[in-house]
């Protein structure tokens, strides 16, 4: 059973391969805008990509599914958090205030990390035309 993953996550973890993982057991690594053929042993996998502790959802796969990644919602608050809060608080706020606000969107950033998706397996349909 073989399953195609394209990866479209533009340069966001870029340096990085990203690890493809069937039933949590790691089957490969997908790099920046790459598309890979891999195959599973088990009919109905599910599949799941991590990088370092960020991940995906979940998708159960039948063979010759074609899979697109891209980035989720916890990258997208994971950026408003550091380039848009982090430099507003440091910038406004001064002493307590603004280790405390600081702290808050380190701690934020942290949680969005672990607990939010921060990339997305989507089904491709090849017969779609664009």
């Amino acid at each position: 059973m073989t399953i195609r993953l394209t990866r479209d996550t533009g340069v966001a973890g870029a340096l990085f391969k990203l690890k493809v993982k069937a039933n949590n057991i790691e089957i490969g690594k997908i790099a920046h805008e790459e598309e890979r053929t891999f195959t599973l042993s088990e009919k109905d996998s599910v599949i799941q990509i991590k990088q370092l502790e960020g991940k995906s959802n979940k998708l159960v796969e039948n063979d010759g599914d074609h899979i697109k990644v891209t980035n989720g919602p916890g990258l997208l608050f994971m950026f408003v958090l550091a380039v848009i809060l982090a430099p507003l608080f440091s910038t406004f706020l001064t002493g307590t205030p603004k280790l405390v606000s600081l702290f808050f969107v380190l701690l934020w950033f942290l949680l969005i990390h672990l607990l939010m998706n921060r990339y997305q397996l989507e089904k491709v349909d090849d017969q779609k035309i664009e």
